[in-house]
């Protein structure tokens, strides 16, 4: 579920030992050295390095990049010391933190719902701050920087994986308008990706990307499969599955928050996705803002960047004022339910259903005109039977012919009600498979949990 996160612990300052333990300092042709951030005066033991240049003296922060390797699962950990804005940085996958591998998952076997998955990840993060660090991390200073959220969907075969994915480009480019959208059908034709100004949406063949890179990795040596894995049933496995990966970034959550606790002020779903205390600190907020300036605060309040932390203000006050004035806001659950429902609203929007008989849109014909002549005899004239013969043959066409080719060939009437019966029937352009006749793959985690969910009772 969750694969790459960035965590950003803020104020270096506060966490001198952690400074010291990450840094690795390395010579090159630039003297390095601890100094004064203010006088520039050389320390042996201070938090702040800097690259000093000899004709002035002029010291300036580094960035420092490095990784920290995990004998555990043979992976290393990207991170970097940001001197100038003052945190730290840490880039890495968790299922490969775990396994070595991200053809795993993390989720709970038990419960893969976004509650379940949620305390997976805030157990982890404990952990692995207690494990990583020499010294306590308070959850203020963590901000949850950056979230990759995936899903590995299984076909019978691998031809049944790429020809799927291939008849998912038609409908990926449905979705690129130009104004906003990028669509990537990618330099191979293994992958294709949908790219806005918030988040990035992408789709892969797993196996082919399983082989390059991690399948590479883990027989390198004795040494590179720690969990001694099957590697050749993880091969055989990834050529099965589609990989769909959804990238959230800092200005996507900002995006989110808005929608969540501004957008929806006036509307009867006021804070629907809200918390009960958020719910009630953001309605003073409002309320507050009403009364001063109207909204000019709290729209001051929304459109600032905000970082995203373990824990933050919003926990501790309810004071508008408070709250109002404050950069950080809570990555809590709530908010985490709200980049899941994201995610498999993406996922859900990609799929394709297969190949209807004639039997079955007869049926769907059949049940729809079931469905109007009840509503009929409940209320006369709310329910109107639809011409079977007609509607069978435009739902047969419609599986193979874009709906939309057709417009030039009926008039616009004829067309915009052909088009509206065929949504009440579930069939155009987002469902239409073309002449594949494979079974619906599943968008839940059953076949996971078959292939691969030993791994879990082992390591989760």
């Amino acid at each position: 579920m969750i694969d790459t996160i960035v965590l950003r612990i803020h104020n270096v300052k506060k966490y001198e030992k952690t400074y010291n333990y990450f840094f690795n300092a390395k010579k090159s042709g630039i003297t390095t050295a601890y100094v004064d951030e203010d006088t520039g005066e050389y320390f042996e033991n201070r938090a702040h390095l800097a690259t000093v240049f000899s004709d002035t003296l002029r010291s300036i922060p580094l960035v420092h990049r490095s990784s920290i390797f995990l004998p555990s699962s043979h992976y290393s950990v990207s991170y970097c010391i940001n001197s100038t804005r003052d945190y730290f940085e840490f880039n890495f996958s968790i299922p490969k933190y775990i396994w070595s591998t991200n053809l795993m998952q993390f989720i709970s076997y038990y419960d893969e719902s976004p509650t379940g998955t949620w305390s997976l990840l805030i157990k982890f993060l404990d952990d692995f701050f207690k494990t990583t660090f020499p010294e306590k991390i308070i959850p203020e200073d963590v901000e949850i920087h950056r979230l990759d959220i995936c899903y590995n969907q299984f076909f019978p075969t691998k031809e049944n994986a790429l020809e799927y994915l291939e008849h998912q480009k038609d409908l990926v480019r449905k979705y690129a308008r130009a104004d906003y959208n990028t669509y990537r059908p990618a330099t191979y034709r293994t992958s294709w990706e949908l790219i806005t100004k918030r988040y990035k949406f992408k789709c892969y063949h797993k196996g082919t990307e399983f082989q390059v890179h991690d399948y590479k990795e883990l027989i390198k040596d004795k040494y590179s499969n720690p969990h001694n894995l099957d590697i050749q049933f993880l091969q055989d496995n990834a050529d099965r599955i589609l990989r769909y990966e959804l990238t959230l970034r800092h200005t996507y959550f900002n995006y989110l928050f808005e929608k969540i606790y501004f957008e929806t002020d006036t509307r009867s779903d006021y804070y629907n996705y809200g918390d009960s205390r958020y719910r009630s600190v953001f309605k003073q907020c409002f309320e507050a803002a009403i009364k001063v300036k109207g909204k000019t605060e709290l729209e001051r309040f929304f459109s600032r960047s905000k970082h995203f932390m373990l824990s933050s203000v919003l926990d501790f006050t309810d004071n508008p004022i408070t709250v109002l004035q404050s950069p950080h806001v809570t990555f809590n659950r709530t908010f985490w339910n709200c980049c899941y429902d994201k995610f498999f609203d993406m996922l859900h929007k990609f799929q394709l259903n297969r190949l209807l008989s004639i039997h079955e849109v007869a049926k769907k014909v059949d049940d729809m005109n079931e469905t109007a002549r009840l509503k009929n005899s409940l209320r006369r004239g709310f329910g109107k039977e639809k011409d079977k013969p007609r509607l069978i043959a435009y739902a047969m066409l419609a599986q193979f012919v874009p709906v939309d080719d057709l417009k030039g060939y009926m008039n616009k009437r004829t067309f915009l009600r052909m088009k509206a019966d065929l949504k009440d029937l579930g069939i155009g352009d987002t469902s239409r498979l073309n002449s594949l006749s494979m079974p619906e793959p599943r968008t839940d985690y059953w076949d996971y949990k078959m292939t691969f969910g030993g791994y879990h009772f082992k390591y989760i």
